[in-house]
C-alpha cells in the first residue's frame, strides 16, 4: 500500500535544485511525497520512494514534474531563508 502527502513550499527569491535544469523563479510549489508501507513489520512504517516537485514552464511545455531529492529541497529552502534574513 502506499500514502501520497503534498507539501507547498514557497521560495522568496530565485533558487536551483540538483537534478532540476536552470534557476526557478520565486513562488510556491507543489511537492509530492510517496510512501510505501512496510507490511512485513509488526507496527505501521513506510519508506519513502519518492518526492517530486512540479515546476510551471512560460513555454508550451506547461507543467513538468521532476524528481527530487528531499534533503536538496530542505538545503535550497534554507539558503532561501538566509537570503531573507540577509542586511541588505
Amino acid at each position: 500500500m502506499e500514502r501520497s502527502t503534498f507539501q507547498l513550499v514557497t521560495f522568496h527569491h530565485p533558487f536551483r535544485l540538483k537534478g532540476v535544469e536552470g534557476i526557478q523563479p520565486p513562488r510556491s510549489y507543489e511537492v509530492e511525497t510517496v510512501e510505501q508501507s512496510l507490511d512485513q513489520l509488526s507496527f505501521s512504517a513506510y519508506l519513502r520512494v519518492a518526492t517530486t516537485i512540479t515546476l510551471s514552464h512560460h513555454t508550451s511545455q506547461g507543467w513538468q514534474v521532476n524528481d527530487i531529492n528531499p534533503d536538496d529541497l530542505a538545503e535550497a529552502l534554507r539558503s532561501d531563508q538566509d537570503k531573507s534574513n540577509a542586511t541588505p
